[in-house]
């Protein structure tokens, strides 16, 4: 009975991230990465402590601590700072031959916003890491402080699995 339980259980889990997994799909990249940053939308966002830098709105830089801005703000630097990581990812994804496709480069680009450019070539190892292991280390990626997070857990868990669907769906 234990058995049957715990199969029925993973079979209802696997579906509902089957379901989450779609809708990934029809996300922007902007707004994937929002959905990490950010529980509800406010009328104004006030700066942050972040682990090394004061944040604001969905995550990026505060120009300052005690720097407080409104929602438009927020989504017009978020949509900066997307299209910036994004056209790292791109650089990238030509400078080293992949062929990743758009929910690859989503992934990716959710992973760069996070964790920088540097972050990604490392990731990569330089080019030299193939789609596959690419898709694995990006779940090494869940410390801040030299601790698990379990926001960064299940950020990276959802990157992963937009990118390897996307290798999937090739």
């Amino acid at each position: 009975q234990i058995e049957e339980y715990i199969r029925k259980n993973e079979s209802e889990s696997t579906q509902k991230e089957l379901k989450l997994n779609k809708d990934l799909k029809v996300q922007s990249a902007a707004d994937f990465i929002a959905s990490f940053e950010q529980t509800k939308p406010q009328k104004t966002y006030k700066a942050y402590w972040d682990k090394k830098r004061y944040s604001i709105g969905f995550g990026t830089k505060a120009k300052s601590k005690d720097e407080v801005i409104t929602h438009e703000e927020a989504i017009s630097r978020l949509n900066e700072a997307t299209a910036k990581a994004k056209k790292d990812v791109i650089e990238f994804n030509k400078k080293f031959n992949y062929d990743w496709n758009e929910d690859q480069i989503k992934a990716l680009t959710s992973f760069t916003y996070n964790l920088g450019r540097e972050n990604l070539l490392t990731l990569i190892e330089s080019g030299r890491r193939g789609t596959e292991e690419i898709a694995d280390m990006i779940l090494e990626y869940n410390m801040a402080g030299g601790k698990v997070e379990p926001g960064l857990t299940k950020r990276r868990k959802a990157e992963y699995e937009l990118f390897s669907l996307g290798s999937i769906a090739d």
